[in-house]
């Protein structure tokens, strides 16, 4: 060989080689049918979408036999999105908002999936008045009857509006049982009153043959909520019609507000504090704006052009923060309107677990858990204090640290300990001035990742559950997920601390909000904990064993 051709071949064996070998793909394929029977779904649309990002990466359509493929797909986890004529769209194993991811590359196959698609019905009808006309314009809620979210619960699950005909229609809607509220108003109607200066209370219209007002009403035609007779939805159309009785309206006046004042403190205008009287109706627990007349009549407002019965009121009188008060409203009698609650002034001093105020732009919401509530909020100041003027009752404290959240861990009441979440604010004696506190919160950013398994073997779709160790009574700490194809979960917002993890096949129709059904299980669950890390993520040593439901 002749040297400056040995000296290329030596040049040419130190050059790094170029790998070329590519990435492993994988195949994701399975089974349409329908959830009712079983039957194979043909021409069913389908679509994988990346985990976290929701990026579509394939789209392919079921065969005759309802058998589809996705092939060559990279390593990781997958939504699996599918949808056809008279179906309604879903992800794989859904069950309330969540859903089993598709795992590729794992030790488990996603080469045999069955996605049970749920049949769609459709619920119509038409709503008319006590002469058999059409009632167009009326705001219809519908409600579903379900075991989601741990409990007993009827969910708002959409509202629609009738033509001119009356008509409405609720399309899209999985099989189950239903609840229908209608709030509507007689389009002949004259709420346009007459007052004498002075008049507080409910007073008579000029014309009260036009002065007439719809009562929420619920299916089969009742005024009473807890009449109410469930709508029950199978694949398919289902036809329900309503008729309204209008009754004689009734109206509520009030004193306007004082002339604008300057607030010495704060420059701002006192008036401008004071909402406009406004009605509201709970529908099942769900709060509904009521659309009543507004009329200035001297120094008064008065709302008229609705119905006799229970409502909502925010008005001046409805506490500090405005909030609405529960009233009940008759055209027998004065009303019995809500009393100025109290106002209590409160110190919130928000700190970390060492003592130190918590960073900027840190946040607090006082919360009641009533329908009437709003969330009372405010940002802490440099020192991570929070001033606030609240009414007295039980309140859930909601701590965000900039743009991660927290848990409240303590309540002090100068070095006493006290019960938090519910904290009781009562109104304190005059001469004790504000009431203090220091709330001590902790970071739940930490990501907890796990393995479910049944039978030593990964379990995909198992309902998961996180609680923290002797809060069986607050719910509102608790974290949920499903497990994915390959038995993998994550629990993101999580503090540290002691935990029990739960896992429960087919637990997602299990009152588990229950302390006296969860305690059964605690048993079976994996008693974790859950440290501090910079990482902020914690892979759980052993993985969390399946029970059965019990």
């Amino acid at each position: 060989m002749k040297p400056h051709a040995f000296t290329l071949l030596l040049a040419l064996s130190l050059v790094p080689r170029i790998s070329t070998a590519q990435p492993r793909l994988y195949p994701v394929a399975g089974k349409v049918i329908s959830q009712a029977d079983g039957h194979p779904i043909a021409h069913a649309s389908l679509s994988l979408l990346s985990i976290p990002e929701r990026k579509p990466l394939q789209s392919t359509t079921s065969d005759a036999d309802g058998a589809f493929t996705f092939s060559e797909v990279p390593a990781g986890k997958y939504e699996l999105r599918g949808e056809a004529p008279g179906f309604v769209r879903t992800t794989y194993d859904e069950h309330g908002g969540f859903s089993t991811a598709i795992v590729t590359g794992s030790t488990v196959s996603a080469g045999s999936l069955v996605f049970e698609l749920i049949p769609r019905s459709t619920l119509s009808g038409t709503i008319s008045d006590s002469s058999g006309d059409p009632v167009p314009s009326a705001s219809l809620h519908l409600f579903r009857q379900a075991e989601d979210f741990g409990q007993g619960s009827i969910v708002h699950v959409g509202m629609a509006m009738t033509n001119d005909l009356g008509r409405y229609e609720f399309a899209n809607l999985s099989a189950g049982s239903y609840l229908l509220a209608v709030q509507a108003q007689p389009w002949y109607a004259s709420n346009l009153i007459g007052l004498e200066p002075g008049s507080i209370g409910i007073s008579g219209p000029r014309d009260p043959s036009l002065a007439v007002a719809y009562p929420i009403t619920y299916y089969p035609g009742v005024t009473d909520p807890l009449q109410a007779a469930a709508i029950v939805l199978r694949p398919g159309d289902t036809s329900a019609d309503l008729r309204l009785g209008a009754v004689p309206a009734i109206q509520l006046t009030f004193h306007n507000p004082a002339p604008p004042q300057r607030n010495a403190r704060d420059g701002v205008d006192v008036a401008a504090r004071n909402r406009p009287p406004q009605l509201f109706v709970s529908i099942f627990g769900t709060r509904q704006f009521v659309p009543a007349s507004v009329q200035a009549v001297g120094g008064e407002t008065v709302l008229s052009g609705f119905a006799p019965g229970d409502y909502l009121l925010s008005s001046s009188s409805s506490g500090p923060n405005g909030n609405p008060e529960p009233v009940h409203l008759s055209s027998s009698g004065p009303p019995d309107l809500p009393s100025q609650a109290k106002a209590v002034q409160l110190r919130l001093a928000l700190r970390l677990p060492d003592g130190s105020a918590v960073p900027g732009r840190s946040a607090i919401s006082l919360v009641t858990g009533h329908e009437s509530s709003d969330p009372i909020t405010a940002v802490a100041n440099s020192k991570g204090e929070v001033d606030l003027t609240v009414s007295p009752a039980d309140y859930f404290l909601q701590v965000t640290l900039g743009s991660e959240p927290a848990i409240v861990e303590q309540v002090l009441a100068g070095t006493a300990i006290i019960p938090a979440n519910p904290l009781h604010i009562a109104s304190p004696a005059p001469s004790a001035g504000s009431l203090a506190y220091t709330v001590t919160v902790v970071p739940a950013n930490i990501t907890v990742n796990g393995v479910a398994q049944r039978d030593g073997k990964p379990c995909p779709g198992a309902f998961i559950l996180l609680v923290p160790a002797g809060e069986l009574r607050n719910p509102r700490n608790w974290r949920t997920q499903q497990s994915d194809l390959d038995g993998s979960f994550d629990l993101s917002a999580v503090a540290p601390g002691s935990y029990l993890l739960f896992a429960i096949e087919n637990g997602w129709q299990l009152k588990w909000r229950d302390v006296s059904v969860l305690s059964r299980y605690v048993p079976g669950a994996l008693r974790v904990e859950i440290i501090d890390s910079s990482a902020h993520s914690q892979q759980l040593e052993h993985p969390v064993v399946v029970q059965p439901k019990l």
